[in-house]
């Protein structure tokens, strides 16, 4: 089990969160901000203790039209933490509510503005064919039945 400060971790996710909304793969955001391919990937694997220097924070969030200060934890949240270290667990695709999260801001970002098929959502995520795509297609039905998303034939829309 690897562990990291609470900010580090909570950066790691807050760029993977901000990544997978705005539809870039690692590999992708890696090379737009002029690292090895594998760079995100290896921040965010659940192995490594790597995190990101600040000027690479800076060079993600002019890719991904943010502020690098948008990574990090507020201050109240920075107070309800101990300061000890903590499990490094990144959101997941896998998970239904993270996906449910990620959803929902693809939602207020007008990715459903117009009509998107599962396939078009699973190749958004880079996930057509994996394991994670039943997550999202659940997540997907999740939205319908709480009247987040309007499912129309195959294809879903905003409410």
């Amino acid at each position: 089990m690897i562990k990291l400060s609470f900010t580090a971790v909570f950066i790691i996710n807050q760029v993977k969160f901000k990544r997978i909304v705005n539809g870039y793969s690692a590999r992708d955001l890696s090379e737009k901000i002029s690292q090895e391919s594998q760079y995100i990937s290896k921040v965010e694997s659940m192995a490594g203790k790597g995190q990101y220097p600040h000027q690479i924070l800076i060079k993600i969030a002019a890719i991904l039209e943010c502020s690098a200060r948008d990574f990090y934890p507020s201050d109240e949240v920075l107070q309800n933490n101990s300061g000890e270290l903590v499990e490094k667990k990144i959101i997941s695709l896998s998970n239904l509510d993270d996906t449910i999260e990620i959803l929902l801001a693809m939602v207020s970002n007008e990715y459903f503005s117009k009509e998107r098929s599962i396939e078009d959502i699973l190749r958004y995520f880079y996930i057509l064919g994996k394991p994670e795509g039943d997550v999202t297609k659940e997540a997907l039905s999740r939205l319908v039945k709480e009247s987040k998303l309007k499912k129309l034939g195959d294809n879903f829309i905003e409410i």
